[in-house]
């Protein structure tokens, strides 16, 4: 359903750009939407039978000046799961495995005219993270459900190189590397949940936080499709 609704998106974007090519080729277009399209080229294009691709950032945007852009992305995920206790059936507790992340970056960019059709663009971005997991339950065992809690922030600063391919005046796919210097840092805490009656509350295990730097190299294996409003 979401590559056939990505390939109605595709089209129809396609569609009234070329229909209006040739009444506003004089028109300067200042802002740019792109849409994350690897996963849908894989689909037509399987580069093996274990492809696999999760794209950082679903949505980009940029704000076009005539000495450079302001660029922009936004992705996350979401997930929410019930989960029944297999150990004991008459068990009344409600389980939950939940979990939610969000990654954003803002920087700028500077452009570089190669062809008719192609471009070159760098710049610098800043990169911020959250994700959040909680899972009351990882096992059971001795009458308790074991579960987990875990927050993760990572801020980092990222040089970018990339490439245009134009399609026409308004729409284009791009590609692009970067490496990525990161600050991390983490949390976890570690509870227990009785099932069975009569057995006593644990504490819980809080885990102090763990902050670490580190590097991060990014290929140029996404496929960004983006239009021009």
């Amino acid at each position: 359903m979401t590559k056939t609704f990505l390939s109605f998106v595709l089209i129809c974007s396609y569609s009234i750009a070329y229909s209006q090519q040739k009444k506003d080729t004089s028109k300067i277009y200042r802002n740019e939407f792109g849409i994350d399209a690897t996963s849908f080229l894989l689909f037509y294009i399987p580069l093996g039978e274990n492809d696999f691709y999760l794209p950082s950032y679903y949505l980009t945007y940029r704000r076009k000046f005539n000495t450079g852009n302001i660029r922009s992305g936004l992705g996350g995920d979401f997930s929410n799961q019930n989960v029944g206790n297999t150990n004991y059936p008459n068990d009344s507790t409600k389980y939950n495995r939940f979990n939610y992340a969000v990654d954003f970056r803002i920087g700028w960019e500077f452009v570089n005219e190669i062809s008719k059709r192609w471009q070159v663009y760098y710049g610098l971005d800043t990169r911020i993270n959250y994700q959040h997991i909680k899972n009351d339950v990882n096992y059971f065992s001795s009458g308790y459900a074991y579960g987990s809690e875990s927050n993760y922030n990572t801020f980092g600063i990222s040089p970018v190189l990339g490439f245009r391919f134009k399609l026409n005046k308004r729409l284009s796919l791009t590609t692009e590397t970067n490496l990525s210097i990161n600050w991390s840092k983490s949390s976890r805490r570690e509870y227990y949940t009785p099932y069975l009656s009569g057995l006593p509350a644990i504490a819980d295990e809080i885990t102090p936080s763990d902050v670490r730097i580190y590097g991060q190299f990014s290929q140029p294996i996404s496929i960004i499709f983006t239009f021009d409003i």
